[in-house]
């Protein structure tokens, strides 16, 4: 069995890259039910029941969690087990892929520790709050992956000078600010998954309005990142798949609408739908953020992807046309 293309390859940590998005959502779709504790053990459901029984809806929204949790760790073995066969094949060997496959692996050790904690700590706050952290570095290691797989193994060159650079990192931080504080502001809210489940004892008021600044900070900048890549010379900017001010534009759009949702649930009392799209939000905003980042260094295409001369896959070669494509800052 011959190993998968570096196209192919690419396609399949793309999949998985949304999964580990779906994921977040699936779990607050579980607290947000108040299915939290809907399965009081783990690896089982119960003492001595591995299954929720029939009745059981809450152990079932719970335990369906587990489920999709572990098809995503199944994903990630196979990205890696891709990654260990290209590192060594015949032409264009790509061991660069496997350290980052790894990390998609040891990510997902880390969630099922992590998972067993919070059922055990009866959805302690903390550890609620580092599965959901946890979650989105996989999803930056795997968009990581992702745009290293479509290119050659060299060192990437900026596309934008070190004032746009630096500029673009503060917004990285700040992002991820968001996503700490917003883990708080969870942490102390109403919406727990389980009556059992404590809270964090924090003003409610405060850390929302806490909250609420650094989303004002992050727009902000986010906003005056892309009026200075509007400026930046287009000839630097051209790219065959990833944009640096269209995805600026979309980050912003994202954002926009994050923000306003984060003031509806806030005026309406904090309900769970609203909170549910507030956090599919969350994560769409964060890898927006981190495409716009990386969208600023670049490297050639990979050898192996450039398409066979005569062949009629206009997509293809529309996607290998330009002579460099987004990829990573070093690492």
């Amino acid at each position: 069995m011959g190993t998968v293309s570096l196209r192919r390859y690419r396609q399949l940590v793309a999949l998985t890259t949304v999964l580990l998005g779906l994921i977040v959502v699936s779990g607050a779709t579980v607290r947000l039910t108040k299915a939290g504790l809907g399965c009081t053990q783990w690896p089982e459901c119960h003492d001595g029941q591995l299954l929720p029984s029939e009745q059981d809806l809450l152990g079932k929204i719970e335990y369906g969690n587990r489920v999709f949790s572990g098809i995503i760790g199944l994903f990630t073995l196979a990205v890696a087990f891709e990654a260990w066969r290209l590192r060594r094949r015949m032409t264009d060997p790509r061991p660069d892929l496997l350290p980052w496959a790894l990390g998609l692996i040891a990510g997902s050790v880390a969630q099922i520790l992590l998972g067993r904690a919070v059922v055990v700590l009866e959805l302690d706050p903390i550890a609620v709050a580092g599965h959901f952290l946890l979650s989105a570095v996989m999803v930056w290691n795997a968009i990581v992956l992702w745009l290293k797989a479509g290119a050659r193994p060299e060192r990437p060159s900026p596309r934008v000078g070190p004032s746009i650079l630096l500029h673009s990192r503060v917004m990285v931080g700040l992002v991820s600010l968001v996503l700490v504080v917003g883990t708080l502001v969870t942490g102390t809210g109403p919406n727990s998954g389980d009556s059992r489940a404590e809270r964090l004892g924090l003003d409610f008021e405060t850390i929302a309005r806490t909250h609420s600044v650094t989303v004002w900070c992050f727009v902000l900048t986010a906003l005056w990142l892309w009026v200075r890549l509007r400026a930046t010379p287009v000839e630097r900017l051209s790219a065959p798949n990833l944009d640096p001010v269209r995805l600026a534009r979309w980050l912003l759009v994202a954002s926009v609408a994050q923000g306003a949702t984060g003031y509806w649930q806030y005026l309406a009392g904090v309900p769970p739908v609203l909170v549910w799209f507030h956090i599919l939000g969350s994560v769409t905003v964060w890898g927006l953020a981190l495409l716009l980042h990386l969208s600023l260094f670049a490297r050639r295409p990979a050898e192996s992807e450039r398409p066979e001369p005569g062949s009629d896959a206009v997509a293809d070669s529309v996607d290998v046309a330009a002579d460099v494509v987004v990829d990573v800052e070093p690492v």
